[in-house]
């Protein structure tokens, strides 16, 4: 199976997702070509060597309990020609999940708000991450290629793990992140041959005084879901070509979920916080907002079918959800009235306008609490480089 191909079921893992994005295109086109990557030094060059710079100041391990309970009341309406609808609905999510640092205090905000930033930083913290990772599953000796031979077996290496990581994304991540760490070695090194060696923007936002508190998510958290949802929507529809013959038509929809196994699963892998220790704001990044199962209703030309299946959220709430703890304090309570364009049923297949108002309310912590009586390591931040 080709890499590429295998990047693909990195699932939900942003970080997966993230990581392979920085994976060099010659890894890439050697997985599916098997053809060395290009710009290949002298087999005689020498192995960079890989310093161990000073440890960052370090706080201790622990982990915080991120708490967001949004509740949504919905009011819309439908128009297109003769036919109509008026909609209501109500719902609740709460979603607590665990997150774990290390301790280790580093020098750039990994959910910097720039963009440009946050991305830089972000490719040198995986790569860094990556190097260390590189380093002890080789036994402390980090093997850099240098032939095309050596190159091309690498990149046979990485596909053979993949495949061996069987679609876990976890272990997904660290691969595509060891990989990517060591060839982007190579190629430091191969432009430091070639006389164009520059310091990374990210390496240098990473060095500065460590003031930033990095959070993970970690397998087998403490996390729970509750979502209810009460929903109304009353109408006529017309089912003729010239849309004048008017069927009236009812739909409801309730749930009270609390959650499965793939919720569970996502609420302990999908989260990232950063907290910074100077001015005590907090980044919480990869919102993940669970799709709740219920009980749907439609009732048309007085019969009733009602199926169980997947309940949608007001669209226009996630973005606003999303944006309310991309920085904020360790808590906080936001409302707002968001117009709502998208339908309430999430029936995009009709036409006409659908105009209504969604009042929202949320409520978050992100505080301190005791760690989880589990083995689970605290994610490893890697050391600055120099």
């Amino acid at each position: 199976m080709k890499i590429s191909k295998l990047l693909g079921q990195c699932g939900g893992s942003l970080l997966c997702a993230a990581a392979a994005a920085f994976l060099p295109a010659a890894v890439l086109a050697a997985g599916a070509a098997g053809a060395p990557p290009a710009d290949t030094p002298a087999p005689n060059a020498q192995e960079p060597e890989v310093e161990a710079p000073a440890t960052p100041t370090n706080v201790g391990a622990s982990d915080r309990e991120l708490n967001i309970a949004v509740t949504i009341d919905a009011h819309q309406e439908w128009h297109d020609g003769l036919q109509w609808s008026k909609s209501t609905s109500q719902q609740r999510y709460e979603m607590v999940t665990r997150l774990r640092t290390d301790g280790r205090l580093m020098g750039a905000n990994l959910l910097d708000l720039d963009q440009d930033r946050r991305i830089a930083i972000k490719r040198e913290f995986m790569r860094r991450r990556g190097l260390e990772n590189a380093k002890r599953m080789s036994g402390g000796k980090l093997e850099i290629p240098q032939t095309p031979e050596e190159k091309q077996k690498a990149s046979e290496k990485v596909q053979e793990e993949m495949e061996k990581c069987n679609g876990d994304p976890d272990c997904m991540t660290e691969v595509v992140e060891r990989a990517s760490a060591v060839f982007a070695q190579m190629e430091d090194a191969t432009d430091a041959k070639n006389g164009k060696a520059t310091r990374d923007v990210g390496a240098a936002l990473l060095d500065q005084p460590g003031r930033y508190l990095y959070f993970f998510p970690y397998k087998g958290c403490p996390s729970r879901v509750h979502v209810t949802q009460a929903t109304h929507i009353e109408g006529a529809k017309a089912y003729d070509k010239a849309k004048k013959n008017l069927v009236p038509f009812v739909t409801t929809r309730d749930a009270d979920y609390t959650g499965d196994n793939h919720d569970r699963t996502y609420l302990c892998s999908h989260f990232t916080g950063v907290v910074d220790t100077q001015t005590q704001d907090i980044y919480i990044d990869n919102v993940y907002v669970p799709t709740p199962k219920g009980r749907t209703a439609r009732t048309m030309g007085g019969s009733t079918y009602a199926e169980e299946g997947n309940l949608p959220l007001v669209t226009e709430a996630l973005g606003w959800i999303t944006a309310n703890v991309r920085k904020g304090k360790d808590h906080g309570d936001v409302s707002a009235d968001l117009h709502i364009g998208m339908p309430i049923d999430a029936d995009s297949t009709v036409g006409g306008v659908f105009d209504g108002i969604a009042k929202v309310h949320m409520t978050w912590t992100f505080q301190p609490v005791a760690p989880a009586s589990d083995t689970t390591p605290a994610a490893a931040a890697p050391a600055p480089a120099k």
